[in-house]
């Protein structure tokens, strides 16, 4: 706390942070930090989407997820003995296979499974389809044919273009819901009925970790859920959000838990800062901007023990998130273990709003970081496009399994599309073409290469030549 608060005296009263200034506004002191502006997206990317498209044209969208299953083999998640409804298999693998697609098709895509069996030449049965429905798809087998596919992607991505992958960005997208469904509410600020779907993504497009709320659910329970549940078998380390994910408490989980919180506050202007000790000196450039009351270390002490327990039981899985923040946020006087945690939560906090207002670049990655999110959901919209984007089904678990359906749907996209550019980017020409600015803007979520609508047809023996070997 003492290292961050002089690196961000420092940082201001040089001016090396960004233009970051102390401003009195209607005699109350302020943070003033200058808006980024906006990038320009880079010509380069522009230029190798189009080489993308000239070998391999316009793929259909049933195709990714055939040739991510060609690779992956996660379908076998659905016809795993242990996994499946059915006691025997009568019909051959491969059929099983070409029904399964395109019932994850028809799911991921909204269009349901009359509308695949009537739309294309595919020789299936609506009957046929239901019945894989029923045998093979549900909500356990879809996350582990998800974490196949995303822990695929990750093993594939080269790090010199996509990176490590240690960061993640959680937001929520409102999707329309049956009001048959006890989970529907109102939703105060997009208006209208349905429930919300928190999406966990990585920097580089890739999803590991999706969940289904309702509109009234905690956001800093979900993103604490998302960071410990996810799918992703690499270390995630840094979890952004927006103001709505970040709390004292989230904090200070955080802290506990091993990642760093890293929100983008709507009220930073007004965030202060908190001293270790009373008797701490504070730099003359942040006047007014600390708070005059210290950390309580000693209530950190008394509960540490309690601390821990309760965020070994969210790591174990025995207590889920929501339910331990419901226990302490009861009326009447605070629990005195809350009291310990927004304690905890202040000094992990007061470090975040330093090193945010010290460094434009960490304001930079964090903004970044949430582009890639709000991308994810702009595709939903255009990916889940049956029955105007409302989520089918009169309970959760079929919600579900439509939201997983198109995670796994949308995921596949990016498997294959990390794939093609990488098999553009091999060519030496390119390599001396990208910049710095390329590799940060390059990303695998696009979808002007594959065709949406139309015909629904799958020919199990043709396949994208990618350069692989199933």
């Amino acid at each position: 706390m003492r290292a961050s608060m002089a690196a961000c005296g420092e940082a201001v009263a040089r001016n090396k942070s960004g233009g970051t200034k102390v401003k009195t506004h209607r005699g109350e002191s302020r943070w003033h930090i200058p808006d980024l502006g906006k990038l320009t997206v880079p010509e380069n990317l522009r230029a190798l989407h189009t080489e993308i498209a000239a070998p391999w044209g316009i793929i259909d969208l049933l195709d990714f997820l055939k040739e991510s299953d060609f690779v992956t083999a996660f379908t076998d998640a659905f016809t795993d003995a242990f996994t499946m409804v059915a006691t025997r298999e009568v019909s051959p693998r491969e059929v099983i296979r070409k029904r399964l697609l395109l019932v994850l098709y028809a799911l991921g895509t909204n269009v349901g499974i009359k509308g695949v069996a009537d739309g294309g030449r595919h020789g299936e049965t609506e009957a046929a389809l239901r019945a894989a429905r029923h045998l093979f798809v549900n909500r356990d087998n879809l996350r582990k044919a998800i974490a196949t596919l995303v822990n695929a992607t990750l093993k594939m991505r080269d790090p010199l273009w996509w990176g490590n992958g240690t960061a993640c960005a959680s937001d929520s997208k409102k999707f329309g819901s049956w009001s048959s469904d006890l989970m529907t509410e109102y939703h105060a600020r997009y208006g209208g009925p349905g429930v919300m779907i928190y999406w966990h993504v990585d920097r580089k497009s890739v999803c590991v970790y999706s969940q289904l709320r309702s509109c009234n659910a905690s956001e800093v329970a979900t993103m604490m859920e998302g960071m410990l549940r996810h799918c992703a078998d690499a270390t995630i380390d840094r979890q952004y959000t927006d103001s709505h994910g970040q709390s004292l408490v989230g904090f200070a989980s955080s802290c506990l838990l091993g990642f760093k919180l890293l929100p983008r506050i709507k009220n930073i202007a007004r965030q202060k800062l908190v001293k270790a000790d009373a008797d701490d000196q504070v730099p003359s450039c942040l006047t007014g901007m600390v708070a005059d009351k210290p950390v309580d270390w000693k209530i950190i002490g008394q509960q540490y023990d309690q601390m821990v327990k309760y965020a070994t039981a969210l790591r174990l899985g025995t207590a889920e998130a929501e339910q331990v923040l419901r226990r302490f946020a009861r009326g009447g006087p605070k629990h005195p273990t809350y009291k310990a945690i927004e304690e905890l939560g202040k000094a992990v906090k007061s470090i975040f709003v330093a090193e945010y207002v010290a460094s434009q670049e960490l304001r930079r990655e964090i903004h970044e970081g949430l582009q890639v999110v709000e991308n994810w959901n702009s595709a939903n919209t255009d990916l889940f496009y049956g029955s105007a984007g409302t989520l089918p089904g009169s309970d959760k678990e079929h919600q579900e399994v439509s939201m997983l359906s198109l995670h796994l749907l949308q995921s596949a996209l990016v498997f294959i599309n990390t794939l093609l550019v990488q098999s553009v980017l091999k060519n030496p020409a390119w390599q001396e073409k990208m910049t710095d600015a390329d590799k940060r803007g390059l990303s695998p979520l696009f979808w002007p290469n594959a065709t949406l609508y139309g015909r629904i047809d799958i020919d199990m023996d043709r396949r994208l030549d990618l350069g692989l070997v199933a």
